[in-house]
């Protein structure tokens, strides 16, 4: 078989469609974002009762960024820019109860709500800001519901803030 001109040209013309759709590869910044390589990540404000939940969510923010590869993580003074976050409510829902007393909570679910907003370093002009809350669901298997909440945070906090670096990276 050999290639004739027409296959030639119906191969030319069907790739120049294919291309033209709109696919591209790689990282889709959104538009305010596209003059952004590098990200400083302050520790956010903690607005809750719960202590050092800002340096856990600092963390997570960090590795959640590091995996996502579409920004690098940056030093403030060389950032092109800055993220600021702060943790304003981590509340909780009974999900199911004990058999024998309704009163006592067997499995939880914790709520955490994240405000963020990425700004500019050299002009201080917001780029993008927003909101984030995630969940993570928790048993209790013994009386101790304080630790049993402290264990649930590492959870609900990568949660969050891999949800934070979602909605800054992604164009959608």
């Amino acid at each position: 078989m050999r290639n004739s001109p027409v296959r030639i040209v119906a191969l030319v013309i069907a790739s120049l469609f294919t291309w033209s759709c709109g696919y591209q590869l790689g990282a889709n910044k959104p538009a305010e974002m596209t003059g952004v390589k590098s990200i400083y990540i302050e520790i956010p404000k903690n607005f809750t009762q719960y202590p050092r939940l800002e340096a856990k969510l600092t963390n997570n923010l960090t590795d959640a960024l590091i995996q996502d590869t579409t920004y690098r993580l940056g030093s403030k003074s060389q950032a092109d820019a800055i993220l600021r976050s702060s943790i304003r409510e981590v509340d909780y829902t009974r999900i199911r109860a004990a058999v024998t007393d309704g009163l006592r909570p067997e499995e939880l679910q914790m709520n955490v709500s994240v405000n963020w907003q990425v700004i500019e370093n050299s002009s201080g002009k917001a780029l993008k800001s927003g909101k984030a809350r995630e969940d993570t669901r928790f048993f209790l298997t013994d009386q101790r519901l304080t630790t049993a909440r402290d264990n649930a945070f590492p959870d609900a906090l990568s949660r969050v803030s891999r949800k934070v670096v979602s909605q800054i990276s992604n164009f959608f």
